[in-house]
Order: structure tokens, then C-alpha cells, then sequence
């Protein structure tokens, strides 16, 4: 499929072999996924049908570490993993 849709960009006129065009699509991909995700939790906002999510952790280490694991899972997967892998 990508792979297609390089051919098709490519007759259109687009230069589809550098490195900005795969960033791109990556990030289009991760707009997508942020934008559906954002319909799916309205949709169960509106059925009120919210998960209830764990109680955070008390001030201390575990909290003061948690903003870091966090910072670090939303960078590593799906901006700069894919980013890098197109």
C-alpha cells in the first residue's frame, strides 16, 4: 500500500524519495490515531460509559518518576519510531 501511494504521489508531481515526505505521512498517521481516539472517548463520554482509571500514586519517587516514563512512551513509539521507520 505505501508503496502504491509513492507511485501515485510521484505521478502527481510530488517528490515522494526524501526524508520530509515519510515524516509526513507518519505524522498523518499519528493525527488520524489522535483524532479517532478523541471521537472514541466522546462517544463513551456521551454513553457514559468512562473507564475508571487507577488512583495515581501519592507524592513521593513513584510520582516524581512518572512524568519522565511518560514523556518517554509518548516520544520513543509513535513520533520518533515511526517518523524514523519511513
Amino acid at each position: 500500500m505505501s508503496r502504491k501511494g509513492v507511485n501515485v504521489a510521484e505521478v502527481t508531481g510530488e517528490t515522494a524519495h526524501n526524508a520530509t515526505f515519510g515524516i509526513n505521512a507518519a505524522y498523518q498517521r499519528i493525527l488520524a490515531g489522535l483524532v479517532f481516539t478523541a471521537v472514541w472517548f466522546l462517544a463513551l463520554h456521551l454513553l457514559r460509559r468512562m473507564p475508571h482509571g487507577p488512583t495515581p500514586p501519592a507524592n513521593g519517587p513513584e510520582r516524581s518518576r512518572a512524568w519522565r516514563w511518560m514523556l518517554a512512551n509518548g516520544l520513543a513509539g509513535p513520533v520518533l519510531g515511526a517518523s524514523s521507520y519511513q
